[in-house]
């Protein structure tokens, strides 16, 4: 009975058993009070792979962008981050951030 010998690097075998997560969370903070919140970080879906994710967060963060030219809002990309200006019904201004993120899945940004 022979042995055989897989000869892969730790980077190879990682890449090869990791599923890629992609979350979102956001932060606003209520120009009047300064009071900041944030939203815990949710998973928006997997991907097999790094480079799948990343698609799938661009896709995630043209979505975004897409609802705030629909509403009409201002907005600033910065790689991974969406910000904007919102005025809010109750005539308060609030600076909301979204944030995108792939992850590994031994990695939880909530912890």
């Amino acid at each position: 009975m022979g042995v055989a010998i897989l000869n892969c690097s730790s980077k190879a075998l990682v890449s090869i058993f990791t599923v890629w997560i992609l979350w979102e969370n956001m932060m606003t903070r209520d120009m009047s009070s300064s009071k900041t919140t944030e939203t815990a970080w949710i998973p928006v879906r997997s991907a097999d792979t790094l480079e799948t994710c990343q698609v799938a967060m661009e896709s995630q963060l043209q979505n975004r962008l897409h609802e705030l030219n629909k509403s009409g809002v201002g907005w600033q990309r910065e790689g991974s981050n969406v910000s904007a200006l919102l005025d809010m019904p109750s005539g308060q201004k609030v600076w909301a951030i979204v944030s995108v993120r792939c992850l590994p899945d031994h990695m939880d940004p909530r912890k």
